[in-house]
């Protein structure tokens, strides 16, 4: 079995999470033989973290990029491109593995010549179900999709639509050939990445079996750039460019108006008389994402892939030997 691989952690202003991470790499049956942080912090000092991978024990290991924040999506590329091996494994840095024999788990899947992509699950609440189950998106048919659910619950192992960015492990060379990350696409960068593996004629792979716990840190990550609106107190999904350009980008007219039909239904459930207040508000609010969606899927910066060699010239890898 190929026992080589390379870890990639992306990290935003969130040290202390993840020094307790790669202290817990340490435990694992296999160890990555490279580890690759692309560190995108920008409010807190990282003298902590530098003076800790100096007494690291697997320091000779580590590939340590600073760079200005750009986007997990970018951050994670960036990393692929200087990624030694063939096989990758993708662990955000408010990860707790808790599983010693997950990097081996995800390995043994990794030589079967079949599975290319390969994701665990969240642990952030006990409760959680794995409900992203590969619907037939060239036909929207409702009942299709919910009894293609019912059969697939049952498997350890599921083809799903969507990719657990945080937990998941690829070919390089795969990843390479569908593009990787789309760097326009933000918090749902995941979810185009998965459709186009789908697209290219690949699947996605569902291990129940590989999970990992999800502490959802309230600072850092894409947090840090999050706004609070008045819908965030009581919506779970609300209208946003990047969903509305994911849909633009890779479904039907049919089904871009499903997915507005369904953010209002979502909104219409418990309703409430603040609810029925805002609600031509909410209506704005849809259009205007719907109107962001359209110039974002148009704009002609960097996507996808690249060999960021060139843009690394400049930049030192620090050396913790």
């Amino acid at each position: 079995m190929q026992n080589k691989f390379s870890l990639i952690i992306p990290t935003l202003d969130r040290y202390l999470y993840l020094i307790n991470l790669l202290k817990e790499i340490e435990t694992q049956t296999i160890t990555p033989d490279e580890i690759i942080i692309i560190d995108q912090s920008v409010f807190t000092e990282n003298k902590d973290l530098l003076n800790f991978l100096k007494s690291y024990k697997m320091r000779i290991n580590i590939k340590y990029v600073k760079l200005p924040p750009q986007g997990s999506g970018k951050a994670r590329n960036i990393a692929v491109s200087i990624a030694s091996n063939e096989f990758l494994i993708f662990i955000d840095d408010d990860i707790e593995i808790r599983n010693p024999q997950l990097f081996e788990n995800y390995l043994i899947h990794l030589n079967n010549e079949n599975f290319n992509f390969v994701e665990g699950a969240y642990l952030d609440d006990p409760q959680r179900k794995i409900e992203r189950y590969l619907p037939d998106f060239k036909n929207p048919n409702i009942i299709f999709t919910l009894f293609s659910t019912y059969f697939n619950k049952n498997s350890n192992l599921r083809t799903v639509l969507g990719l657990c960015a945080g937990n998941f492990a690829c070919k390089k060379s795969k990843f390479v050939e569908i593009g990787g990350f789309d760097q326009r696409y933000g918090q749902s960068d995941d979810i185009d990445i998965g459709v186009r593996i789908f697209s290219s004629g690949y699947f996605i792979i569902n291990d129940k079996n590989l999970r990992v716990f999800h502490y959802k840190a309230k600072s850092g990550g894409l947090r840090n750039n999050s706004k609070n609106s008045i819908w965030s107190s009581f919506l779970k999904f609300k209208p946003n460019k990047y969903f509305f350009a994911f849909f633009l980008k890779n479904f039907s007219k049919i089904q871009l108006i499903v997915y507005i039909y369904s953010l209002i239904l979502n909104y219409l459930r418990f309703l409430n008389i603040k609810k029925i207040l805002i609600f031509p508000g909410y209506l704005y609010l849809i259009i205007k994402s719907l109107i962001e969606g359209i110039k974002l899927n148009k704009s002609t910066q960097k996507i996808y892939y690249q060999d960021y060699y060139e843009e690394l010239k400049n930049v030192n890898f620090l050396n913790f030997d």
